[in-house]
């Protein structure tokens, strides 16, 4: 029967966790243009009626949104890292 190994290279796992924190603050750079846009169209584009009042509540919950983005590409880190760590754990009896 065939062994099969499972390597596990840690600088890739720390690399990913980097970029993909990475890749979260360069979304909420964007993402705060488009809630700035948002914001702009509600207070000089569509300023009365239904529209304006549904556009004041979506951009509303975009802010609120917003926020999760740093806590996804933080919680993305620490999985990673995590992950590499418990590999060690795992393995300190084999090395």
């Amino acid at each position: 029967m065939a062994v099969r190994d499972i390597i596990v290279t840690d600088e890739c796992w720390e690399n990913i966790g980097d970029q993909m924190q990475k890749r979260c603050a360069d979304l909420e750079e964007v993402y705060d243009t488009y809630i700035d846009i948002l914001r702009k169209v509600s207070e000089y584009g569509i300023i009365e009626g239904y529209t304006a009042e549904a556009l004041k509540a979506f951009t509303g919950k975009a802010e609120k949104l917003k926020t999760e983005l740093e806590q996804i590409g933080l919680e993305i880190y620490y999985a990673c890292d995590n992950y590499v760590r418990e590999i060690d754990e795992a393995d300190k009896d084999l090395y």
